[in-house]
């Protein structure tokens, strides 16, 4: 099998029924053609309308120089996966907890939303000094909060919870961006920041 030319004809935006339809083949014989395009690396994986799995198949397999970005660290640690519009790489080494921070101020809604997954596997110390330095710390509080409602995190001392409730934090996670609806008021009042989500949203995190 020619994966290159097969990423060829395939290439950008894809599904298991597109997939099957472009090549004439069963949808099962089209899974395992993804399979094994994820595995050469031609091929990441997204959510689209309605949670349908999407794949971006690309024609060339692009080696990358560096260390990994905060899109290689989110699709790594986060049951929800993001696509990049570029090739993305650090320059320097990026700690999960970096990544974190940069997504919130990424202020973009589904970078913010990917990164929720990374809550598992922070260094709580690490976080809290970020956090502050960057004026994120309640931001990062409320976000913790919110993700803990879907899954099981890592437990957040004491200490620290303290700690971020008497920081600073921007009133906005997205700029001018207010309460999408009301499922998280009981957590925007204690940490006096907007979230953008609602629980929808957020039931990826529970499949």
């Amino acid at each position: 099998m020619d994966y290159q030319e097969l990423a060829k004809r395939l290439e950008g935006f894809q599904t298991v029924f597109s997939v099957a339809k472009a090549l004439k083949i069963s949808n099962r014989t089209a899974i395992n053609y993804i399979y094994a395009l994820r595995k050469k690396g031609y091929l990441q994986t997204s959510r689209g309308h309605h949670k349908i799995r999407m794949y971006y198949i690309k024609p060339f397999v692009r080696f990358k120089i560096g260390y990994p970005s905060m899109y290689d660290i989110i699709n790594t640690y986060s049951k929800i996966k993001i696509i990049p519009r570029y090739n993305y790489t650090s320059h320097y080494k990026i700690s999960i907890e970096l990544a974190l921070i940069k997504a919130l101020k990424s202020q973009d809604f589904r970078i913010i939303l990917a990164s929720l997954g990374l809550f598992n596997y922070v260094n709580w110390s690490k976080l809290y000094k970020l956090a502050k330095k960057e004026n994120l710390a309640r931001n990062i509080g409320a976000l913790y909060d919110v993700i803990k409602k879907f899954i099981r995190v890592k437990k957040m001392d004491k200490r620290t919870r303290n700690a971020l409730l008497k920081s600073e934090g921007e009133k906005y996670l997205i700029k001018e961006f207010k309460s999408k609806s009301k499922d998280f008021g009981m957590i925007e009042k204690i940490w006096k920041v907007f979230i953008p989500f609602n629980k929808q949203d957020l039931m990826g995190y529970k499949e």
